[in-house]
């Protein structure tokens, strides 16, 4: 059995637009194409802009920017830490708030796993640990758990600290007809039960609306 014992320091946890033709998500025209593959950022673009068309993307970043720039599509949808890693932040247009566009869980983290019993290398990459980012990323991915959620279900969290020990977390839940939003602010002690319990409360929220 594998765990991650070590989470290193957070990028930016944001998404980003990039476009050949437009500045921002807001001077789209009316039915404009937005490529993206993550069904979190489609529930979210058509909360935004209920008139855009999502279309799939796939391939790796360089093919994404690519197919934006030779007007495949309007624009592209790509997380910020990405971009950073492969030092193409010259292609974005627009940095997108998380009020507007909630993060993936863990996004724009980089953790490290290992063996649960193998307590040599864990400690060994405790070394590496971020602490504060560790924690962020342990009450994101407790309300995952809570879900039961993957790939392709759309969802979002976004833990971060406000002063040195509380942490203020945002997340989103959504089915094919609502999407409902919860928060809170809790002590890093309490980081994976905060992830639990507004996990529930999002389930009993979009259960009320169906």
């Amino acid at each position: 059995m594998y765990d991650c014992h070590c989470i290193l320091k957070h990028s930016s946890p944001c998404d980003v637009f990039i476009s050949s033709k437009y500045q921002d998500i807001k001077s789209l025209p009316l039915s404009a194409t937005v490529d993206t593959s993550s069904v979190r950022r489609k529930v979210q673009l058509n909360y935004l802009r209920p008139d855009l068309q999502i279309v799939p993307i796939r391939g790796n970043i360089d093919t994404r920017i690519l197919k934006s720039n030779i007007g495949e599509c309007d624009g592209v949808v790509l997380a910020e830490a990405g971009l950073i890693r492969i030092n193409r932040c010259d292609v974005i247009k627009e940095v997108l708030d998380p009020k507007i566009m909630l993060s993936a869980v863990g996004q724009g983290a980089i953790g490290v796993q290992c063996r649960a019993n193998d307590y040599n290398i864990i400690e060994k990459i405790k070394v590496l640990n971020c602490h504060k980012s560790y924690v962020c990323i342990m009450a994101e991915r407790s309300f995952l758990r809570t879900i039961n959620g993957s790939c392709d279900t759309p969802l979002a969290a976004l833990a971060q600290y406000v002063d040195n020990d509380t942490v203020y977390m945002s997340c989103m839940l959504s089915s094919e007809k609502n999407m409902v939003f919860s928060n809170c602010y809790f002590k890093e002690c309490d980081a994976e039960k905060s992830g639990i319990d507004i996990g529930n409360e999002l389930i009993d929220k979009l259960s009320k609306h169906y």
